[in-house]
């Protein structure tokens, strides 16, 4: 089994050294770790608040969040807003009473843990949901490996991935084959929802994919507009016409106009994961989000 965890706030490095070990870093930084056959995968934002992106993506690849509190800020708000239009799960590490902040969202239900209850709880008790659905992987690094080939970095976040099965790379449309599967650089047969993964592939190169790209073993579908049924955060000032969308690793400009909600470059839609919509150029970001059904 893998959990994927993302940690929030201040003290959130140390909090992760003391789970995993660091791996990779930029706008986001990945820890990883094992503890009795669970593989652990924490997040955690290194560029936010400068760069939004790195927590949308952050949360985007997570199954429960870690959110440490020492002081109300803006940050502390803004996250608070993402995390209720995302519904994630999660429990909160703080000696803040922060609870009228919460209050009328998904995460006042969130428990107060200290920081040893909360390793306990993430190491021994908390499990991801099944996802059963059709095949679906995220993309979020791509890169060339001697005497490999192309090799591609991402989450399962449904099905299975299996060593010989054929994928599609959207919103590009183009098919490749698996030729291995790595978890944690330990080569597998086989990969489950919330596993981490390593895939060298074949038919396309790494370069022609790149980080927010899907995988999946069906048809997404790709738009290049939406018409505009954005759910607002009651925090935003709704006059917002130039944004930026977030949609699992996928991120672009997109301006509404005419009722409809319209990108720069295709999208491709993950059913059950919101289009989350950001003004960049606003104190409060957060603008509002669109499920996909």
């Amino acid at each position: 089994m893998s959990i994927n965890i993302c940690v929030l706030g201040n003290g959130r490095e140390a909090f992760c050294h003391s789970l995993a070990k660091k791996g990779s870093s930029d706008d986001f930084t990945l820890y990883n770790s094992s503890y009795q056959g669970k593989l652990l995968n924490i997040m955690e934002p290194t560029r936010y608040p400068e760069k939004l992106a790195a927590l949308a993506n952050s949360l985007f690849l997570s199954d429960f969040v870690v959110f440490i509190i020492d002081e109300i800020n803006a940050q502390v708000g803004e996250q608070i807003v993402l995390l209720d239009l995302l519904g994630k799960k999660g429990c909160f590490i703080s000696e803040c009473e922060f609870s009228p902040f919460t209050k009328n969202t998904s995460l006042a239900n969130w428990q107060i843990l200290s920081q040893e209850d909360a390793k306990k709880f993430i190491l021994s008790e908390f499990a991801p949901q099944e996802r059963l659905e059709s095949t679906i992987i995220f993309i979020d690094h791509s890169f060339e490996v001697k005497g490999i080939g192309s090799v591609l970095l991402g989450l399962v976040h449904s099905g299975r991935v299996k060593v010989h099965d054929e994928l599609i790379a959207f919103p590009q449309k183009k098919s490749l084959d698996v030729k291995s599967i790595q978890k944690n650089d330990v080569d597998v047969p086989e990969a489950f929802p919330s596993d981490r993964v390593g895939l060298a592939i074949k038919k396309l190169k790494s370069e022609e994919i790149e980080r927010g790209n899907v995988l999946a073993k069906g048809e997404l579908q790709i738009v290049s507009e939406l018409s505009e049924q954005m759910v607002y955060s009651r925090f935003a000032q709704r006059d917002s016409t130039a944004m930026t969308a977030f949609h699992c690793l996928q991120s672009m400009p997109c301006k509404l106009e005419g009722g409809k909600l319209i990108f720069e470059k295709p999208l491709a839609l993950v059913k059950g994961q919101p289009v989350i919509f950001c003004d960049l150029n606003k104190k409060m970001r957060i603008v509002g989000k669109l499920d996909i059904q």
